[in-house]
């Protein structure tokens, strides 16, 4: 008997040191939780937002600014695209998509997709907003969506294709992607990454505690702090980037839709506090010295696999180089368009597809 109530007691014991050990640590990773709440600290390895104007403001562009301030869009983790816009926010519809609500496709209705990066989706109004009005100014013929997402690169481009765009039934789908496609890839290329990008629930799950994305940040602080030198491979490599290109040029020519491809312009220089801030700062590139010569390969990859394939092609690069002051239509990261880049992008893109419809 006295056996049986030894072991009755050090099972007891053994039961209120684990609780109280429990009670210990949740107690410790709530403070923990409460503390960073408070000071409202946010960390993720993927986009939580994308602020439009602010660093823009930061640089000194006063012409961007909207009415109301700064305009903000929201993103989840999403286990195809690795990171979605949320639906229906102040910029965004119900599919996540900026713009209007996106109805039942009418017969009568030419329906053109734009897709690509923050630069088809910035603006006030974006390009394809503006695109649309230019289109209809006689009579109600099109419809023009706004599927530019930030931060996208191509290959998140051709899921966003297969996954999303082709439900939309589009007759024309226009394509401006590159300048993510060769930032600097924060551990694995895209398409490596979409290997590891199984667990999205439990990543969710996890983003949502702050002692969560504290750990992830000191963690991802620490290996910048050991790795002596800086490895840059891009998230998309030329090749893949070319494979892309092609797979959509596949998707149009099996669905039936016209595609045209857009290069992107920039005035980035070396001593562009952007290009600056890219190579020292966010470190998505390691030289600014290298950073026209490599946009401008991608651009003539996108022209490489045009030409292979007759596709037709918006060559801005090459417009914008050849204007008598390019900066004019840029904001001052030398990325994004101003509103006369804005404008301007839209009446060629109006011109080239009212040639063939």
């Amino acid at each position: 008997m006295s056996a049986k109530k030894n072991k009755r007691k050090k099972g007891i014991s053994f039961s209120k040191k684990f609780f109280f050990t429990l009670l210990l640590v949740l107690i410790f990773f709530g403070t923990i939780e409460i503390s960073l709440r408070i000071f409202n600290y946010r960390y993720s390895t993927t986009p939580l937002s994308v602020e439009y104007v602010e660093w823009i403001k930061n640089l000194g562009d006063k012409t961007f600014v909207p009415g109301k301030g700064i305009v903000i869009t929201t993103f989840h983790k999403d286990k195809d695209l690795f990171w979605f816009p949320d639906a229906d926010t102040t910029l965004t519809n119900s599919l996540g998509f900026r713009g209007p609500e996106i109805s039942e496709k009418k017969s009568d209705i030419i329906r053109i997709v734009c897709m690509g990066d923050s630069v088809p989706q910035n603006g006030f109004p974006s390009y394809p907003r503006l695109l649309e009005k230019l289109l209809n100014e006689n009579s109600r013929k099109f419809e023009v969506i706004n599927a530019g997402i930030g931060s996208y690169s191509s290959y998140q481009g051709l899921v966003l294709l297969r996954k999303k765009i082709l439900k939309l039934k589009p007759d024309i789908v226009t394509v401006q992607f590159g300048w993510n496609d060769h930032w600097a890839a924060w551990s694995h290329s895209d398409k490596e990454l979409a290997k590891y990008w199984k667990f999205v629930g439990l990543r969710n799950f996890l983003g949502k505690f702050r002692f969560y994305q504290l750990f992830a940040d000191l963690i991802n602080s620490f290996r910048e702090k050991t790795t002596k030198n800086f490895s840059y491979h891009p998230r998309v490599s030329p090749e893949e980037y070319r494979e892309n290109l092609t797979e959509m040029i596949k998707l149009s020519k099996k669905h039936g839709f016209r595609l045209i491809f857009i290069t992107a312009p920039t005035v980035l220089k070396a001593n562009h506090p952007t290009a600056i801030y890219l190579a020292r700062g966010s470190k998505l590139f390691p030289d600014p010295k290298r950073l026209n010569s490599v946009h401008a390969f991608y651009n003539e990859v996108l022209r490489s696999v045009a030409r292979e394939n007759g596709i037709e092609v918006l060559d801005l690069e090459r417009i914008f180089e050849n204007s008598p002051s390019p900066e004019k239509y840029f904001l001052k990261d030398g990325i994004h368009f101003c509103r006369e880049g804005i404008k301007k992008t839209a009446l060629l893109l109006k011109e080239k597809i009212l040639k063939k419809n």
